[in-house]
């Protein structure tokens, strides 16, 4: 893979690790100080309205912006804000948000710049199963870890071991050689929504929905877990087994979307997590986390690639954060949905992920490698040359 690559490979595990040691710990201190479920949503809460409110407006400056120094300067405003996890409770939703607007940034730009270093080709694939690799790689370790230094040395070690990790990727990003700007001549705000709804409308759908679904498990997991086994290592043992599942299944969803493309590879990633969920929404266990994580990781590298497939250069940015900000509020309202009825829609929840598999068939065709007139063409139905006056 190229030396670019390999930069922004390490700056996402760095920062991701760093964001992750604080994934278990910090919940877990809201809902251990407040005994509140209510408080403990209210994270997902302050992480979600930030793709909703700035994601359009980050999608079109992306499109426009030097994506490495886009990165740079994102991961530079998301240290400076997880500083305010130490203020105290009122403060800690405000610093949410700020590193989350920060991340409406980041998310996006590193996207977009993975084609743009390797191509739409045959290393595409195996781009994203790295950044998944790298996802197992944070989910097996940083959540225990986070945890155990929250039980032995305290929030403020763990606060500045994030923030240490989000420097440390901007310094990477920063030495990186490639500047990947897309060169359109229209700036149009919705664009990426127009090209969306055309071209990956089906994709979108079921990624919506399979996020509010996910979000319903997301609210509750925590407090959930916490009542049944009542002990935070426990807790992060669940994690620790989920990022094993994700590092085993990162190089098999490589070969797996290789070998049988994205959208069938995705529609089985949708049946086995759904199935995964009903088991854990009956009864809590840890290592029913093994295969949600060996799923989950087929879905992250399917819906990547389709995405960046589907998406042309002039435009990834602003599909993106279509993307993210569809996350953001299927999350919210999963979320929000579960923290009023409780666990008795976590059933539901786990069927209507398995009923989005049978929605995927309809998803758009990924466009060949090396085709010259995707892009324009597809440019084209977004933005139609005006005929002259005669």
């Amino acid at each position: 893979m190229p030396r670019d690559f390999r930069l922004l490979c390490l700056a996402n595990l760095v920062s991701a690790f760093g964001s992750w040691l604080l994934v278990v710990a910090l919940p877990y201190q809201v809902f251990r100080l407040t005994g509140s479920v209510t408080a403990t949503g209210l994270m997902l809460v302050a992480e979600s309205v930030p793709p909703l409110v700035v994601g359009p407006i980050a999608g079109l400056l992306v499109d426009r912006w030097d994506r490495g120094w886009v990165i740079v300067v994102g991961d530079a405003v998301a240290a400076v804000a997880v500083v305010g996890f130490l203020l105290g409770l009122p403060w800690l939703y405000l610093a949410v948000v700020v590193e989350n607007v920060a991340v409406v940034f980041v998310r996006p730009a590193v996207r977009a710049m993975v084609p743009a270093i390797v191509g739409t080709g045959p290393k595409l694939v195996r781009a994203n199963a790295l950044i998944a690799l790298n996802g197992g790689i944070v989910r097996l370790l940083g959540p225990p870890l986070g945890t155990l230094l929250l039980a032995w040395l305290g929030l403020p070690v763990v606060v500045w071991l994030d923030v240490m990790s989000y420097a440390l990727a901007a310094g990477l990003i920063a030495v990186t050689r490639s500047r990947p700007v897309a060169a359109s001549g229209s700036f149009e705000l919705w664009a990426g929504l127009v090209l969306t709804w055309r071209t990956l409308r089906w994709l979108l759908m079921v990624n919506t929905v399979f996020f509010a679904a996910n979000g319903a498990f997301a609210a509750l997991l925590i407090p959930m877990l916490t009542a049944r086994f009542g002990q935070a290592s426990l807790v992060s043992v669940f994690f620790l087994v989920f990022g094993m599942g994700y590092l085993v299944g990162a190089p098999i969803a490589a070969r797996l979307v290789r070998r049988y493309q994205a959208a069938p590879m995705l529609r089985l990633a949708l049946v086995g997590t759904g199935l995964c969920f009903l088991v854990l929404a009956r009864a809590p266990d840890l290592f029913v986390s093994l295969p949600i994580g060996l799923f989950g990781s087929l879905l992250l590298v399917s819906i990547e690639t389709l995405v960046q497939r589907g998406s042309p250069e002039a435009l990834r940015g602003r599909v993106g954060t279509t993307f993210f900000a569809s996350d953001a509020l299927a999350l919210l309202v999963g979320s929000i949905v579960a923290s009023w009825a409780g666990t008795a829609v976590l059933p539901y929840a786990a069927v209507v992920i398995i009923g989005c598999a049978f929605c995927v068939a309809s998803t758009t065709r990924p466009p060949r490698s090396g085709s010259p007139t995707r892009a324009g063409l597809l440019l084209s139905h977004v933005f139609p040359r005006r005929r002259p006056k005669s």
